[in-house]
């Protein structure tokens, strides 16, 4: 299961940067890293969940226009 999400994840991750011009490319950039941390933090690839969640978080204020 942990699979399929994180190669939806990687598709979500893929298409974002083309879109950012609009929200959707920031939604989508937050849902694709969301979806790849589970995979980071069972192979216990902590730099990658600390970027991850750095990434979030920007892509989700910036979806939200707060920055």
């Amino acid at each position: 299961m942990i699979d399929r999400l994180s190669w939806m994840g990687t598709a979500c991750m893929l298409m974002s940067p083309y879109l950012l011009s609009y929200k959707i490319g920031f939604i989508l950039g937050a849902i694709g890293v969301l979806l790849i941390t589970p995979p980071c933090i069972k192979n216990k690839q902590w730099n990658l969940v600390i970027l991850n969640a750095s990434s979030f978080i920007g892509y989700t204020l910036q979806a939200f226009n707060l920055i």
